[in-house]
């Protein structure tokens, strides 16, 4: 039998469920661009952080390299400095890069959101338009030629598809409606 404080947990569930049953992947946008922001900050962070202090260990190594230390001291005190200037500059490539990861992430789902409620529809076109649009605003921001900025839209266009696909399938799988199934259902029917 369960207790008041079960059939409460199982009431507030099933009205999150039914709140969410027609968004993406669950989840409102708000909580969406929430978790996706922390968690490509701390995909960022790790990938920054790990790069920089590779590079600033090889960089204090050819800035030092003319004046090695002679004796077992001053080995200790050549890597307790490089240690330290190597983890500080890793944080700070790491919360430089967890910005710009979690920036463009939630820019996108940002996009997406916006398209979502602008159509009023949910369906792989959104992510399309989000993923070729951030593609070329990313390509216009760091000036790539046009080679390249054709390479990001391209690569937009893969990655909408592949993304919004796979929503779309949730979505359906969930009896979510979606206009290019049902729509040629209507058709054939």
């Amino acid at each position: 039998m369960s207790t008041p404080e079960e059939l409460d947990k199982e009431r507030v569930w099933d009205e999150f469920h039914r709140a969410n049953q027609n968004q993406r992947l669950h989840l409102h946008p708000i909580p969406r661009l929430t978790a996706f922001g922390f968690v490509s900050g701390i995909t960022g962070f790790i990938n920054g952080a790990r790069t920089e202090y590779k590079n600033t260990g090889l960089r204090f190594l050819a800035e030092n390299s003319h004046r090695l230390p002679k004796t077992k001291g001053n080995w200790y005190f050549y890597y307790k400095r490089r240690n330290y200037v190597c983890l500080t500059e890793s944080i700070r490539g790491g919360l430089r890069n967890a910005f710009k990861y979690s920036s463009m992430i939630v820019g996108l789902f940002s996009i997406e959101a916006g398209l979502d409620k602008i159509r009023g529809k949910i369906d792989m076109l959104n992510t399309m338009g989000a993923t070729i649009g951030s593609g070329y605003v990313y390509a216009k921001y760091y000036k790539l030629s046009s080679h390249g900025v054709s390479r990001m839209v391209k690569n937009g266009v893969f990655i909408g598809l592949l993304f919004g696909g796979i929503q779309d399938i949730l979505y359906y799988l969930r009896n979510g409606e979606l206009w290019y199934i049902n729509g040629h259902q209507k058709f054939t029917a």
